[in-house]
């Protein structure tokens, strides 16, 4: 019996080869995951795939994130090739955010994570720490 693909193949995607045992450090699926699950960074991109946008108009359409955390969020994304920096002409005190093409074709991957998140039960999964008190 042949399982059909729950999702379609994203344009030059790989052929999948079957899983072998590895470590989670070598794993590039396990990289990314551990990157985009930082708390923020996947609204960060879905509001970089509307618009470029600076960090302060990013800040207010993010209440709650810090600007530390936020600038953090940001350096890594922008370190991982995700999101572009740019800089205005005065020095970068008003930098813009980007999407780059990688964080493009991220978010059309993304969008499919929210459609099959959609179409399951619509409570989310426990964190772990609920998990670990609920003992």
């Amino acid at each position: 019996m042949e399982i059909a693909p729950v999702v379609e193949p994203i344009h030059g995607a790989r052929t999948p080869t079957p899983p072998q045992p590895r470590l989670p450090a070598e794993c590039p699926v396990e990289h990314w995951l551990a990157l985009l699950g930082h708390r923020w960074s996947a609204l960060i991109l879905w509001h970089l795939a509307a618009a470029p946008l600076r960090h302060g108009e990013l800040a207010r359409r993010l209440p709650g994130v810090s600007a530390k955390v936020l600038g953090e969020r940001l350096a890594e994304l922008a370190a991982a090739r995700l999101v572009q920096r740019h800089d205005d002409e005065a020095g970068g005190a008003h930098a813009l955010y980007g999407l780059s093409e990688a964080g493009q074709r991220l978010k059309r991957v993304l969008d499919q994570l929210e459609a099959w998140s959609a179409s399951l039960d619509s409570t989310p999964p426990p964190r772990l720490d609920q998990l670990l008190f609920e003992r």
